[in-house]
């Protein structure tokens, strides 16, 4: 089966989440109050990411900001997940 570049990439993130969640997990060196944090500071880049790939003209530095924008919704994405999970959120 073809995989463009982007679906490889976030694979390849994917597995590389789950590496560190076996040998470095998170639940057991954060607080629900240190992932709440880092959500907001996520949140703040996706925005600022947005605000970037916008007013770039450069289309090299638009996919590079676009990647950058990619990763950081997806990590929101997990970390959101992870909170819901063990109940520290709604």
């Amino acid at each position: 089966m073809y995989r463009s570049k982007k679906q490889s990439q976030i694979l390849s993130y994917q597995e590389l989440l789950k590496k560190q969640r076996r040998w470095f997990p998170i639940e057991q060196s954060l607080c629900p109050k240190d992932i709440l944090d880092l959500l907001t500071t996520i949140k703040t880049s996706i925005n600022k990411y947005t605000v970037a790939t916008t007013a770039t003209e450069n289309p090299h530095i638009r996919r590079a900001l676009h990647d950058q924008l990619d990763t950081a919704v997806y990590l929101h994405d997990e970390l959101s997940d992870l909170l819901l999970e063990k109940g520290w959120l709604g």
